[in-house]
């Protein structure tokens, strides 16, 4: 979700706004930084909670009792969105580079992307550990264990 809106962010125009369809109310505080774009949302949270309630007590869910859940909902939503934001990686990609490494540290930078990107793919590492600095220090690794090409390399 994070990444579609952080997509669209890029690409809409300043002023175009998009709905949530369906955002549960705990993804709502992922999308800070994004509040210029959420026009509005629609999680049916409050409706299931207020149901299995009131199939819980025995009682109508009258309309009076489902606003109850919204109110309840709409005043969690308020909370959370006071918090600190939980940092959350954006877009990392690890595809090959449309262009061939120009220099010894973008061809390690290619290698420590290709390989992490395997890991990731045999389920040997999860995409969410992945950051800039941690690439560029296997990078670095790489980098360091090649040996000079000649006496001219310019590392």
């Amino acid at each position: 979700m994070i990444a579609i809106f952080e997509h669209l962010d890029r690409i809409l125009g300043a002023k175009t706004m998009i709905h949530g369809f369906g955002i549960k109310g705990t993804a709502l505080s992922k999308l800070r930084g994004l509040e210029h774009r959420v026009a509005s949302t629609d999680s049916q949270a409050f409706g299931l909670a207020s149901r299995i309630e009131a199939r819980q007590r025995g009682i109508s869910k009258t309309d009076a009792f489902v606003a109850d859940h919204v109110e309840r909902w709409a005043r969690r939503q308020y909370a959370r969105s006071a918090r600190a934001p939980a940092p959350i990686q954006g877009e990392l990609p690890l595809g090959p580079d449309d262009r061939p490494p120009r220099d010894p540290w973008e061809k390690a930078i290619a290698q420590a992307r290709a390989e992490i990107r395997t890991l990731i793919e045999e389920g040997q590492l999860s995409h969410d550990e992945i950051s800039e600095p941690w690439i560029a220090q296997w990078a670095a690794d790489i980098f360091q264990a090649e040996p000079l090409e000649s006496a001219g390399d310019s590392r």
